[in-house]
């Protein structure tokens, strides 16, 4: 997936990422595998990954958010 993000987003200026991850999410870190991207996700270093700061919040909570 990361792969996949850094090519599609090769052209873009951005300095931050956030990501709505469907599951339960503990500072800023996801607690538990989700049940339908498959695992990878705890533990995984998406800072590093993406090379810029990085935000993970419940997918949930990151809709209601943007509703406003």
């Amino acid at each position: 997936m990361v792969a996949t993000v850094l090519d599609e987003t090769a052209d873009w200026s951005y300095e931050r990422v956030s990501i709505g991850y469907p599951g339960p999410v503990l500072g800023g870190c996801p607690v538990r595998e989700p049940v339908n991207l498959g695992p990878g996700w705890v533990g995984f270093d998406f800072g590093r990954a993406l090379g810029r700061p990085v935000k993970i919040v419940n997918d949930a909570a990151m809709q209601a958010l943007g509703r406003f």
